[in-house]
């Protein structure tokens, strides 16, 4: 009888610990993918409302600077196309990035109040866009 309360009250407060740490975070997190295909944590619901193409060749970047206007709380896909490795830095609060190689690589972001949001290339400190989310 003692072991089978014992192994109760401990299988209770598992279950309770589970569910105290699911749902926690609040904070934006990026989810990236890689040679075009579908973020893994994106599902069909959260489709992407706008598709940013970055590409990087050389030293160019296009888009250089512009202004881009996109949805205020819903998804935005980043996608980068290079011949080389860099990182995209995205100042958002908090900031994030993406790491990127060779290929095509994407993040996916949610602005979640309306503002300017600068991307650039860490490695040159180039702006690529001012995200205008409205």
């Amino acid at each position: 009888m003692r072991i089978a309360l014992t192994t109760l009250a401990l299988a209770g407060t598992l279950a309770l610990a589970a569910c105290a740490s699911e749902g926690t975070s609040s904070a934006p997190t990026p989810s990236t993918s890689t040679s075009g295909s579908t973020s893994p944590t994106a599902s069909a619901s959260a489709k992407p409302a706008k598709v940013i193409d970055i590409t990087v060749k050389g030293d160019k970047v296009t888009p250089s600077g512009e202004m881009i206007k996109v949805p205020v709380g819903k998804p935005i896909e980043l996608r980068v196309t290079s011949d080389s490795s860099g990182e995209l830095h995205i100042h958002t609060t908090p900031a994030q990035s993406l790491e990127y190689t060779p290929g095509t690589h994407s993040v996916i972001i949610t602005i979640p109040r309306p503002g300017t949001i600068e991307t650039e290339l860490e490695q040159t400190g180039t702006l690529v866009a001012q995200l205008e989310a409205e």
